[in-house]
C-alpha cells in the first residue's frame, strides 16, 4: 500500500469507525417592495453560474494560521461561519479596512480574544482562490488575516475539530465590523414557501449577490454559501471545504456526498433552514431590514361563536427571528381583500431582542358596532417605532396566521381556516430485502393536493402479531410545495429481530416539525418481511470499464467519472471513493468522489465519481476503491482491466488572466483602457456595477461576437458585469488597473 495513500484511509478509518458506531395568505407586500426597490428585474434569469467561481477555501491550514493555538500546540479550525462569510466578503472584495473592535473569552478559554478592525486592512490582491504547496506566504498570511478576523468578530467558540458561531451573529458583524449594507437580513425558510424562498435566492444571485445559507442535520449545523442556480431549479453550493461536494442541489435536499470539516457524521442539512441576504457595501441610503416577527404557532381561541357585542381571547406565541432589536408596537387587525379594515388592539414592545418573544400573548377583544357585516381575518400584526404602517405577522408554512371572522347583525364567529396539506401516497417500495441491524431503503411518491407541506415524514415498523413493538426506523423534513408531486428517498436503521411487520408511512398533519407529535398514517401499511443479519460478505466488482466523456480532456476543477458496480456477495454499506495515481503507478496523489453506497446481494448500480483535482495538468492513473467495513481497510474495486484508467488532467476553464463562463470570454483582466466580451450568443445588455452595487455603464448591443467596453474613465478597483444573453444571465468580475 503506498504511504501517503495509506495515511489518508487511516484518516477515514478512525472517520468511519466513529460513524458506523453511531399560510394560505401572508403578508407579502413588503417583501415584494424591499426586493424590486433595487432590483429591476421583471424576471429572473434561466440560470446563474457559480458566482464564487474557482474559490474552494476551507477551515484548517493554511486559512486557521492565526487561529488559537490548542492543546498539544493544534490550532483551532477557522469554523464554518469564518470560512463562508470570508468566501463572499474575498468575492466583494470589501472591506479594505475594518471598523470598530471585539472583545471575548471563548467558551473553555480564560483569556480574552481581541481585534481592533479600525486598524485591520485587508490585502485582496494576495488572496488566492486555492490554496496548494505552491502558495506564498503573502497569499497564505492574507486569508489567514481575514478568517480570523471573521472570527472573533462572531465570538467564535474555536476547537480543533469543529469551531461554532451564531449565523445572526455574523450577520451583524458584516454590518458593524466590515462596513456592509445595513439592510442585510436573516430570512428562516419555515416561514416563506417555497416560490418566496426561490424568489428570495434568484433576486440575491442576479443582482450579483452569494447567499449565506445555514442548515442543520439531527446534531449539526454548518453555513456555506449559495452561489447561482441552473436551468433544472437545481441552486449551486459551495460548502467550504476546500470545493469537496460543491455542485447543484435541489433546496429541500442539500445533502453533500462527502462531509468536511464541522460538518457532522451523516445526513443533510434540511432543518432549519435560513440565508443571509442584501450583503453589499453600504451606501448613505442605506435603512434597516424589515423586521422579521413572526408566530411561533397558531393564532387560538377558546370562543367559535359570540354575541355581537361579546368579547373574545386570542392568543399565539411569536419571536423576532430577525437580526435588529424591536420596538414598537404588537396587535391585532381585522382585514378583508382590500387590506386592513380595523386595528382591534395593540400593546406596546419594547427591545425584543433576535430570538426572543413572547408566549401566550394575549388579546381580550371585540368587534366594534362600527364593523359591516362580513366576512373578514384577523392577524397579529405589529409597527416598528417610527413607522405608520402595520405589517402582518407570517406563520410557518402550510399554517395558518389568521382566523377567519364572521359578522352578523346578531354574533361573531370565530373559526380556524383550513389550510392543511393534503396528502396522498402514490407508491411505497423498499429498495432490495430489509435486514436485522442493517440499512433499510425506502422510496415514497407523494401528492400534495394542499397547502405546502414542510415537515417531517416517518417510517415505522410495527410487530403484526405484536403490536407494541414498534420502531421508528426514520425521520426526515420533506418539502412538498401545493399542488405538486414529489419522489422521496428515505433511509435507516432497522433494529427489530426478525419477523413480520407493518410497515408504515406518516405525515405531521399540524405541519410544524418543531412541536408536532400529531402524526397519522399516509396511505396504506404494508406487510414486510425482516430477515436476519446477513452473515455472508459483500463482494463487489465492475460490471464494465470506468470511464470520462473525455478521458484526454478532463478539467481540474470539474472531475466525472462513471462506473457500474455490482454486489455479488452479503449485503454491502459503505462507502467508495476514486484514486489519483501517477500514470504507471505508485504513490497515491489525490482522491475525489469519496459518497456512500448501499448494495444488496444481486444489485447492480451506476454510481458517479465527482470533485476537483489540485494537480499539475498531465497524465495520471485513476482507480475506485472501496471501504472494506470487516477488515478497515480500503481495497481497489476490480477487476483492473475496468477499474484502471489513465486520463490528461487540464487547467480549469477558467483561467487568471482570462474569465470564460458559458460561452463568454473577456480579455485582457486587468484592463487598462477597453474591455473585450466575446459571445457565442446575441448579448441583450451588459452592465458595469461597483463594489457598493450602484450601475456606472449599462450597454445594450443585441449583438454576438466581440464586443468593445471602455473602461477608461473608470476609478481603479474591482467591478462586476452582468451580461445578459439571448441564453440567460452571467456574472462576471474585472479589474480596472
Amino acid at each position: 500500500m503506498p504511504p501517503n495513500f495509506s495515511d489518508w484511509l487511516r484518516f477515514y478509518k478512525n472517520e468511519l469507525q466513529y460513524i458506523i458506531k453511531q399560510p394560505e395568505q401572508n403578508n407579502t407586500s413588503l417583501l415584494k417592495s424591499y426586493y424590486t426597490s433595487d432590483n429591476a428585474l421583471a424576471t429572473y434569469a434561466a440560470f446563474v453560474t457559480p458566482l464564487l467561481g474557482e474559490n474552494r477555501w476551507d477551515q484548517g491550514y493554511p486559512y486557521n494560521k492565526f487561529c488559537p493555538v490548542m492543546t498539544d500546540s493544534i490550532r483551532a479550525v477557522t469554523g464554518c461561519v469564518a470560512t463562508s462569510m470570508s468566501q463572499v466578503m474575498k468575492y466583494h472584495r470589501w472591506p479594505l479596512k475594518g471598523t470598530g473592535s471585539n472583545t471575548y473569552i471563548p467558551s473553555g478559554f480564560t483569556d480574552s480574544i481581541t481585534v481592533d478592525f479600525s486598524q485591520a486592512t485587508y490585502d485582496w490582491e494576495n488572496m488566492a482562490d486555492v490554496y496548494n504547496k505552491f502558495s506564498t506566504k503573502a497569499q497564505i498570511d492574507a486569508v489567514a488575516k481575514l478568517m480570523y478576523d471573521a472570527g472573533v468578530a462572531v465570538n467564535m467558540n474555536y476547537g480543533i475539530l469543529s469551531s461554532s458561531a451564531y449565523p445572526t451573529d455574523m450577520a451583524r458583524a458584516l454590518i458593524k465590523n466590515f462596513g456592509y449594507d445595513s439592510r442585510i437580513q436573516m430570512y428562516s425558510r419555515d416561514y416563506y414557501s417555497q416560490p418566496e424562498w426561490v424568489g428570495l435566492l434568484k433576486s440575491e444571485l442576479n443582482e450579483g449577490r452569494p447567499v449565506l445559507y445555514f442548515g442543520r442535520s439531527d446534531g449539526y449545523g454548518h453555513e456555506f454559501v449559495c452561489d447561482g442556480y441552473d436551468k433544472n431549479g437545481l441552486f449551486h453550493f459551495n460548502w467550504g471545504w476546500s470545493g469537496d461536494s460543491n455542485g447543484y442541489f435541489e433546496l429541500s435536499v442539500l445533502n453533500p456526498n462527502s462531509l468536511g470539516l464541522s460538518g457532522g457524521t451523516s445526513g443533510g442539512f434540511n432543518y432549519n433552514q435560513k440565508i443571509v441576504i442584501g450583503i453589499k457595501k453600504a451606501s448613505s441610503s442605506s435603512a434597516i431590514a424589515p423586521y422579521q416577527l413572526h408566530l411561533y404557532s397558531p393564532i387560538a381561541t377558546l370562543s367559535n361563536s359570540v354575541s355581537r357585542n361579546g368579547s373574545f381571547i386570542v392568543t399565539t406565541d411569536f419571536y423576532n427571528m430577525g437580526i435588529n432589536t424591536f420596538n414598537g408596537s404588537v396587535g391585532i387587525a381585522l382585514y378583508n381583500d382590500k387590506g386592513i379594515v380595523y386595528l382591534l388592539q395593540s400593546q406596546t414592545v419594547s427591545f425584543l431582542e433576535t430570538n426572543y418573544g413572547y408566549a401566550g400573548f394575549s388579546f381580550n377583544t371585540q368587534i366594534p358596532v362600527s364593523i359591516s357585516n362580513g366576512n373578514y381575518k384577523m392577524y397579529y400584526v405589529f409597527e416598528p417605532a417610527g413607522d405608520s404602517n402595520w405589517q402582518i405577522m407570517r406563520g410557518k408554512v402550510g399554517t395558518p396566521n389568521y382566523l377567519n371572522i364572521s359578522v352578523t347583525n346578531s354574533n361573531i364567529s370565530v373559526t380556524i381556516p383550513d389550510l392543511q396539506p393534503k396528502l396522498i401516497l402514490n407508491s411505497f417500495n423498499v429498495t432490495g430485502n430489509l435486514y436485522q441491524n442493517k440499512t433499510g431503503r425506502f422510496n415514497l411518491s407523494i401528492t400534495n393536493n394542499g397547502e405546502e407541506y414542510n415537515s417531517n415524514i416517518i417510517i415505522r415498523l410495527q410487530q403484526t402479531s405484536n403490536d407494541t413493538v414498534i420502531q421508528k426506523v426514520c425521520s426526515e423534513p420533506v418539502n412538498i410545495p401545493a399542488g405538486k408531486s414529489k419522489n422521496v428517498e428515505l433511509v435507516g436503521d432497522v433494529l427489530l429481530n426478525p419477523g413480520t411487520y407493518y410497515l408504515s408511512a406518516l405525515y405531521d398533519l399540524s405541519n410544524d416539525r418543531l412541536n408536532s407529535e400529531n402524526y397519522s398514517l399516509l396511505g396504506n401499511s404494508m406487510v414486510v418481511s425482516l430477515l436476519p443479519e446477513p452473515t455472508e460478505l459483500p463482494v463487489i466488482a465492475l460490471t464494465s470499464k470506468i470511464n470520462f466523456q473525455d478521458s484526454t480532456k478532463v478539467s481540474k476543477d470539474n472531475v466525472i467519472l462513471k462506473a457500474s458496480i455490482k454486489n455479488i456477495g452479503g449485503f454491502l454499506n459503505s462507502y467508495i471513493a476514486a484514486v489519483v495515481f501517477p500514470k504507471l503507478g505508485g504513490i497515491s496523489l489525490s482522491n475525489y468522489g469519496f459518497q456512500s453506497i448501499i448494495l444488496d446481494k444481486n444489485e447492480e448500480k451506476e454510481v458517479t465519481f465527482q470533485g476537483s483535482l489540485d494537480l499539475d495538468p498531465g497524465e495520471y492513473l485513476t482507480v475506485p476503491y472501496f471501504w472494506d467495513s470487516e477488515n478497515y481497510e480500503w481495497k481497489e474495486i476490480t477487476p483492473r482491466d475496468f477499474g484502471w484508467l489513465t486520463f490528461t488532467l487540464i487547467d480549469n476553464i477558467v483561467g487568471a488572466e482570462q474569465i470564460k463562463t458559458d460561452k463568454i470570454n473577456l480579455y485582457p483582466n486587468p484592463a487598462t483602457d477597453a474591455l473585450f466580451l466575446q459571445s457565442d450568443n446575441v448579448v441583450e445588455s451588459i452592465q458595469v456595477i461597483d463594489i457598493s452595487g450602484k450601475q456606472l455603464l449599462l450597454l445594450k448591443p443585441m449583438i454576438r461576437g466581440e464586443i468593445e467596453i471602455s473602461v477608461e474613465r473608470l476609478s481603479s478597483g474591482m467591478y462586476t458585469l452582468r451580461i445578459e444573453t439571448e441564453k440567460g444571465v452571467t456574472i462576471s468580475k474585472f479589474i480596472k488597473k
